[in-house]
C-alpha cells in the first residue's frame, strides 16, 4: 500500500491559516497495538489540541467489528487490522477508504503454542484437529493462520478456530481452552514471559508473498466534506502535511515515527498500483 497519506494529514485538516475557535471531536476506534504509540504520543504532546481537535479513542477487540460504525460516521477513523469486512464495504460502496498503512511485514507475529504441549506438538502438521485462537473472523490473524497451516499441507478446515480478543489469550491458554493462537506484540512476549505459550511458527518466515499490509487507518470519507470546521483543499486530499506537522512527527521517538508516513509534495513518485470504487478515492496498494 502506497504510503501517501498520514494520520496527521487526516486529523490535522484544520491546520489552515485560521484555526477553529472551538474543538472538533474526532472519534477513533483503535485496536491496541504497538503501532498505536504514534497516536498516543501526538495526543500526549497536545498536537491535536493545539489544532482545535479533541481526539476520543474507543478501544476495539478487532477493527472488523467496527466497519459498520465507521460507515455510519459513529467513528471518523478506525485503526486496526485489515479484514474482509473492509472489502465487503467497498463492494457495497460504503463511504470508507484506507488512508494509510500503519504496519506491514516483517513485524514479529507468531503462532504461539501452549507451553505444556511443547513435547507433544513439534511440527505444524500436528496441529490438525486442535483449537487455534484468532482475534477476529475474516481478520489478518485468520489469514496468517491459514497461510501458516498451508506450509504443512493443512487448511483452516483442519483445525477448530476460536475467536478471542488478544487481551484474553492468556486466560484461554491458562484454562487450556486453546492449543495455539496467532499473537502480536506485546502479547507474544507476555505469553512467553508468563510461561503460558511458546513461539511455534513465525509469520514472517513462513508466509509468502510479502510484504503484507497488516494494520491500516480506515476513514469515513464523507465526514471531512460535511464538517464545516475542516478545510479539504486539494493539497490536503493528496496527503501533503504542513511543515509544522512534519517537524513534530520527526521529533517523536523513532518507534512512533515508524508507523507514520507522509507524501512529499514535490515528489514525482506515484503509487505503484491504485484501485478505486466509483465515487470513492483511489486506494493505494503499491509498496
Amino acid at each position: 500500500m502506497g504510503k501517501r497519506t498520514t494520520l496527521a494529514s487526516i486529523l490535522l485538516l484544520s491546520l489552515a491559516p485560521s484555526a477553529p475557535a472551538r474543538e472538533t471531536t474526532v472519534r477513533i476506534g483503535n485496536a491496541p497495538s504497538i503501532a498505536s504509540g504514534a497516536l498516543l504520543i501526538a495526543i500526549e504532546r497536545g498536537y491535536f489540541r493545539e489544532a482545535g481537535i479533541k481526539v476520543v479513542i474507543e478501544p476495539l477487540d478487532t477493527a472488523s467489528n467496527a466497519i459498520a460504525l465507521l460507515a455510519q460516521n459513529q467513528f471518523q477513523m478506525i485503526e486496526g487490522g485489515l479484514a474482509a469486512g473492509y472489502f465487503n464495504a467497498l463492494e457495497r460502496n460504503l463511504p470508507i477508504a484506507i488512508a494509510m498503512s500503519r504496519v506491514s511485514t516483517p513485524l514479529g507475529h507468531n503462532l504461539m503454542l501452549r507451553a505444556d504441549l511443547k513435547d507433544r506438538v513439534k511440527e505444524l502438521r500436528q496441529l490438525k484437529g486442535r483449537v487455534i485462537a484468532t482475534n477476529g473472523p475474516g481478520s489478518v490473524s485468520t489469514y496468517e493462520i491459514g497461510k501458516i497451516l498451508e506450509t504443512a499441507g493443512l487448511t483452516i478446515a483442519d483445525v477448530e478456530l476460536k475467536v478471542i480478543p488478544f487481551a484474553q489469550y492468556s486466560i484461554a491458554f491458562a484454562n487450556k481452552a486453546i492449543d495455539a493462537a496467532l499473537a502480536i506484540h506485546p502479547f507474544t512476549s507476555q505469553l512467553r514471559d508468563l510461561n503460558l505459550a511458546i513461539p511455534f511458527a513465525d509469520s514472517d518466515e513462513l508466509i509468502e508473498p510479502g510484504p503484507i499490509s497488516i494494520s491500516v487507518n480506515m476513514v469515513n470519507i464523507d465526514w471531512p466534506s460535511t464538517n464545516p470546521t475542516l478545510h479539504t483543499s486539494s493539497t490536503w486530499r493528496h496527503g501533503a502535511a504542513p511543515a509544522t506537522t512534519v517537524r513534530r512527527i520527526m521529533a517523536a521517538p523513532s518507534a512512533a515515527r515508524s508507523s507514520i508516513s507522509w507524501s512529499k509534495a514535490a515528489s514525482n513518485e506515484g503509487p505503484k498500483c491504485c484501485t478505486s470504487t466509483p465515487g470513492r478515492p483511489a486506494i493505494r496498494t503499491g509498496a
